[in-house]
C-alpha cells in the first residue's frame, strides 16, 4: 500500500503576521505538522506528502523561509507545487537545496511509488489568480501517464478542474481543463486527481475522473453558493487529506487537524 498525505493551501507570511490580521495561518500549520507526527502510528507508514500550492500569502523570499521553518519538524518527505499565491521563481530559489526542485521551467513533479504513480503540475499563471496547464506541462502528463503503464495516478494540481458551485471561485479555476480531464480519463490503469484553491472539501466527478480538494489547515471559504454572493472567509476547523493506494485503487480520507476528544473506545 501507498499512502500519500496533501497539506494545501497554508497561505503562511511572514512571522508575526495574521493574515487579514485575524487568522493565524502559522500556528494552524505548525498544529498540522504536531498532528502527523503524533498520529504516524496510527495512519501511517506514509511515503509522502505533496502541498498542492498557496504555500505562502505573497510570494516573498521572508515567507517561504518562514514556511521551510514551520515544516523542517515534519517527519516525511515532502514535495510543494506552486498556486497563484506562490511566485514560482522566488519559490525555485527558496527551496533550490531541495533535490526534486527542478532547475528551470514550470515545477512539475513525477514521484514513483509501489502500486502508485503521483503527478503534480504547475498550474500557476503570474499575477493571475486562474491558472493553466501550458503545453509542456501537459506533454510532461503524457510522459508521465506512459511510464506509469498499468499502475494508478494520482495527479495533483492546485486549480480545480471543475465546476465547485461557489461562482467567484469557478472563475478562477484552471481554464480549458478539457485536455487534462481526457488524459486522466483515458489512462488505463486509473487516474485521480486532487487540488487545493478552493479551501474547502469538493468531491465530483468531471469527464469520467473522480476529482477531490483539500481544505486549508488553517481557514476556509465561505458555502456561498448564489451567484450575486462575494466570497468571504470562515474559521472553520482545518483538515488535510489522505490518499492510500492498494490493489489498484485510490480511498481518500478527510482529516481535521484541530484537537478533538478521543478516542474513545467502545466498551472502554
Amino acid at each position: 500500500m501507498t499512502r500519500i498525505l496533501q497539506i494545501s493551501d497554508p497561505h503562511i507570511g511572514v512571522a508575526g503576521q495574521l493574515l487579514g490580521g485575524m487568522i493565524d495561518t502559522a500556528t494552524a500549520l505548525s498544529r498540522t505538522v504536531e498532528w502527523i507526527a503524533r498520529n504516524l502510528r496510527a495512519i501511517g507508514p506514509i511515503d509522502a506528502v505533496i502541498v498542492t500550492g498557496d504555500l505562502v500569502e505573497s510570494g516573498r523570499p521572508e515567507e517561504y523561509a518562514h514556511f521551510l521553518r514551520l515544516i523542517a519538524p515534519l517527519p516525511l518527505p515532502w514535495f510543494a507545487i506552486p498556486g497563484n499565491h506562490d511566485n514560482r521563481e522566488v519559490m525555485r530559489e527558496a527551496f533550490s537545496h531541495l533535490h526534486w526542485m527542478p532547475d528551470h521551467g514550470a515545477i512539475n513533479l513525477h514521484l514513483q511509488f509501489d502500486g502508485l504513480d503521483v503527478v503534480a503540475l504547475d498550474s500557476h499563471v503570474p499575477g493571475a489568480g486562474h491558472g493553466i496547464l501550458g503545453n509542456g506541462t501537459l506533454g510532461f502528463l503524457d510522459r508521465a501517464l506512459d511510464t506509469a503503464g498499468r499502475r494508478p495516478v494520482l495527479v495533483a494540481v492546485h486549480h480545480h478542474p471543475f465546476r465547485s458551485g461557489i461562482r467567484a471561485m469557478d472563475a478562477l479555476g484552471l481554464l480549458a481543463p478539457e485536455p487534462l480531464l481526457a488524459r486522466l480519463a483515458g489512462h488505463r490503469a486509473g487516474a485521480q486527481l486532487v487540488c487545493g484553491h478552493l479551501h474547502r472539501a469538493v468531491t465530483t466527478v468531471a469527464a469520467g475522473v473522480l476529482c477531490q480538494s483539500c481544505p486549508s489547515p488553517s481557514h476556509a471559504l465561505a458555502l456561498r453558493l448564489q451567484p450575486d454572493q462575494p466570497l468571504a472567509l470562515m474559521l472553520e476547523p482545518g483538515a488535510i487529506m489522505l490518499h492510500c493506494a492498494e490493489d489498484g485503487a485510490i480511498r481518500s480520507h478527510l482529516i481535521p487537524t484541530a484537537p478533538a476528544p478521543g478516542p474513545i473506545e467502545p466498551g472502554a
